[in-house]
């Protein structure tokens, strides 16, 4: 069952793919997952161009660990 925010983010997504197409860009499914920050609208998982791009707790950026919370425990414990 699709949550209410699901599609707004599939829709988007749907766009960028079709922006980085007519630019002649490629996006790597294997590599990319996104990170939900707030308790409204978590889901698991979110679909573009028939694949999945799964959620993570956790990404590590620029030498940061950011979790959803927005805490640094997890930073701190590397």
């Amino acid at each position: 069952m699709e949550r209410i925010c699901e599609k707004p983010v599939n829709n988007e997504l749907t766009s960028v793919v079709a922006w980085m197409q007519a630019k002649k860009l490629t996006i790597s499914f294997k590599k990319i997952n996104f990170i939900h920050f707030g308790d409204k609208c978590q889901y698991e998982c979110a679909f573009c161009s028939y694949q999945t791009i799964s959620q993570v707790d956790s990404v590590y950026n620029l030498g940061i660990l950011i979790d959803s919370k927005l805490t640094w425990t997890s930073h701190l414990e590397i």
